[in-house]
């Protein structure tokens, strides 16, 4: 990476960092997205709904561009999605 910079100095706005995010439709939060630094006693036990409703939401980022968010959903009826390799791939390339 050093030696691409010094070649080119307009390298470092090519480079783009993605990630993907499970949003529970319910308003719980899911959390494997984000952490959450509380005062209050870290041992509290959250119970959650199996089988939620949920959407997965892609995005990515340069120094430059954020591109997203993408929503994995079927067209004919907006119905969320479970992301695969076909879907992940469609998605970058019509996206």
């Amino acid at each position: 990476m050093i030696e691409m910079a010094e070649e080119d100095n307009n390298v470092i706005n090519w480079l783009f960092k993605s990630d993907m995010a499970y949003f529970d439709l319910n308003g719980n939060l899911n959390k494997q997205n984000c952490r959450i630094l509380s005062e209050s006693n870290p041992e509290i036990v959250h119970v959650t709904e199996l089988q939620l409703e949920r959407v997965t939401v892609w995005c990515t980022v340069s120094s430059r561009y954020i591109v997203g968010p993408y929503f994995f959903e079927e067209n004919v009826v907006t119905v969320t999605v479970t992301v695969n390799g076909h879907r992940y791939s469609k998605m970058l390339n019509d996206f």
